[in-house]
Parts: C-alpha cells; sequence; structure tokens
C-alpha cells in the first residue's frame, strides 16, 4: 500500500456492501447475487483505504465465486487497468494487488456521493 490510511465513512459504507453482498448472497444463493468484478474492487477500495495489503488469493475469495471465475474476473479488472500488481510475495495467498490510485479515487467521491444522497 501506498500513502496514508484514511479509514473514513467511505471505507465504512464500502464493508457495508460487502456485508449486503453476503446478505444476498444467503437469501438468494450465490449465483444470483454475484458482481464478482464490483465486489473485487469493493474489497480492494477497503484495503487501500485502510492501508492494509491486499493479495490476489484474498480479492479472489471476496468474489465469492470459484477460484478460476475469481482469476478470470481479475484478469478482466486488471486489463481495464483499474488495478495494479503489487511487489510479488512469498506468501502463498500470491501477489499483493491494489487499486489504481485514480480508481481509488473515484470510488472514493462515488461512495461520498451515495452518502450525500442518503443523508
Amino acid at each position: 500500500m501506498t500513502g496514508a490510511a484514511h479509514k473514513g465513512p467511505e471505507s465504512d459504507l464500502a464493508r457495508r456492501l460487502l456485508s449486503q453482498r453476503r446478505q444476498r448472497e444467503d437469501l438468494l444463493g450465490p449465483e444470483l447475487a454475484s458482481e464478482p468484478a464490483w465486489t473485487m474492487l469493493v474489497a480492494l477500495f477497503i484495503a487501500h483505504e485502510e492501508g492494509t495489503a491486499a493479495t490476489v488469493a484474498q480479492i479472489c475469495a471476496a468474489a465469492g465465486t470459484p477460484p478460476a471465475t475469481a482469476l478470470r474476473w481479475l484478469g478482466t479488472v486488471a486489463a481495464e487497468g483499474k488495478i495494479k500488481w503489487g511487489t510479488p510475495t512469498s506468501s502463498a495467498d500470491g501477489d499483493s494487488i491494489d487499486l489504481a490510485p485514480d480508481v481509488a479515487d473515484r470510488l472514493r467521491n462515488l461512495f461520498r456521493a451515495w452518502m450525500e444522497e442518503a443523508a
């Protein structure tokens, strides 16, 4: 992770979004509640804002899909330039990944707008 951790209300909102995804999965099943790319971006946003490292395995797990499907989605997100690969690790969880800086800013602004609309 680069920069200082923010851990503000935007990160709290992102955590609620992931929790709501899990609730939808409980209600509908993972196939009908699936949004792997979005879920990966939200999970990466949380890690970015809180200044913690995210690994490929963690982000694939957050997607809530089979590993091969999660890796395909991660490749799609990477091809779109939404993430940046970090340094290789010796961890079994794989390399670290982070949001591209502009994507982190855009997500933060989106979450702020959503909070303002809800207020």
